[in-house]
């Protein structure tokens, strides 16, 4: 999965050189900048359990989850990217460091895709 998510945004980055250690440490504070912008999104998407019974609702659920795989996936990539770093393997962290962007441009696409259909 680290592989497809490699490919899938490497051309969205190509003003991050992918084989550099500089270049994955900007990856990972994009992911970060991204993981501020996420946080009033991740605040709201909880407001979904206000009504009475919707805790039991499954489409209430999945929305939550959609919305807070993000973060797991930055706090997952993170560790493993800097593992990776310190064993000296580049490309091993640059896969791995495009993992919660690759996630964040599936969500862009689909939510732009419902508001074009929508609209």
């Amino acid at each position: 999965m680290a592989s497809l998510a490699y490919r899938l945004t490497k051309s969205y980055l190509t003003w991050i050189a992918p084989a550099t250690p500089r270049a994955i440490r900007m990856r990972n504070a994009l992911c970060f900048l991204i993981l501020l912008a996420w946080t009033p999104f991740g605040v709201a998407s909880l407001f979904l359990f206000d009504s009475p019974g919707s805790e039991s609702d499954p489409f209430a659920w999945i929305i939550v989850g959609f919305v807070w795989i993000y973060p797991l996936l930055f706090l997952l990539s993170l560790p493993l990217t800097l593992l990776a770093l310190r064993k000296r393997e580049i490309h091993r962290a640059a896969k791995r460091a495009t993992l919660p962007l690759w996630f964040a441009k599936a969500m862009l696409m689909i939510g732009l895709g419902l508001y074009l259909k929508l609209k």
